[in-house]
């Protein structure tokens, strides 16, 4: 009886070690992924601070999100804590998660950064815009396979995207269309200023990176400085229409109706830099 005792004993101390080293091999070969970089939300210098304290006071909690690609360790989310406990030489905790792809990897890690807390308005309507690129594409892909399928596969209706984002967030279709622009915009700069433009640190205005959506560059090349940026600007201005306006207007309405509802501050701020930009087209 002691020997099938000891026996099961062993047995399981060898699983514990297996598992102990496999996850050990795990956190010494994750992998940054450069393609996910524009979905990790950056924190301020003071936000980072207050997040290392926390750490080294009480270590780090919550698990490190990793996606085993192929072989691949990539890490999903906790970039930041990952960073800390690196630079600390502190232990971490990983749960693997199980993805069809790295579009899906994308759609989880957006809809991860839009429950964030804090959140600038400019930072959800370019999270809004990642998700709906990311989507739509998903979208067009299986539609380009319908082509090919049974006639009752062609039948099944198609996905509006923006409609589908709009009912979710509480806005109009237009509104996501028009966050799908300054996503496109926003990536045309490097990742630097990129992030300067979401925290507010410059003067450039949320119509001006909307502007860049269709500016050609070439590949890997990015705006890297407001003088660039300001450069590439100069005669992209076009003629305000009145159904610009009006739209405008209806939507600092509905923001100011909902700053005022839910007593939001930052939407507050939000509004009323809406209202210059406004004002400056007349």
């Amino acid at each position: 009886m002691a020997k099938k005792v000891f026996a099961k004993s062993k047995i399981l101390n060898a699983a514990i070690q297996q598992k102990t080293t496999s996850e050990d091999h795990i956190k010494n070969n994750l992998v940054i992924n450069d393609d996910l970089k524009a979905f990790i939300r950056a924190l301020s210098d003071e936000e980072y601070k207050q997040l290392e304290a926390n750490i080294l006071e009480e270590g780090c909690k919550d698990a490190l999100i990793v996606w085993n690609n192929n072989g691949e360790y990539v890490l999903v989310d906790g970039h930041n804590r990952y960073r800390i406990c690196k630079e600390h030489k502190l232990d971490f905790k990983i749960i693997q998660k199980d993805f069809d792809d790295l579009d899906q990897v994308k759609d989880y890690m957006v809809k991860i950064q839009l429950g964030r807390r804090n959140l600038t308005q400019e930072e959800i309507s370019y999270y809004r815009g990642l998700r709906y690129e990311t989507e739509k594409n998903r979208t067009g892909n299986i539609q380009n396979l319908r082509q090919n399928s049974t006639e009752k596969d062609k039948m099944s209706p198609s996905v509006n995207t923006a409609e589908k984002l709009a009912n979710e967030y509480g806005v109009n279709e237009k509104t996501i269309k028009r966050d799908a622009k300054y996503t496109q915009g926003l990536n045309k700069l490097s990742p630097v200023l990129r992030q300067e433009v979401l925290k507010g640190k410059t003067n450039i205005k949320k119509q001006e990176v909307q502007s860049l959506a269709g500016l050609k560059t070439i590949k890997n090349e990015s705006i890297d400085s407001v003088d660039v940026l300001q450069k590439q600007l100069k005669g992209k201005k076009t003629p305000v229409k009145g159904n610009d306006i009006t739209f405008m207007q209806k939507e600092i309405i509905n923001k100011l109706n909902q700053a005022v509802k839910t007593r939001d501050k930052i939407l507050i701020k939000e509004v009323k830099k809406e209202l210059n930009a406004l004002e400056k087209m007349f």
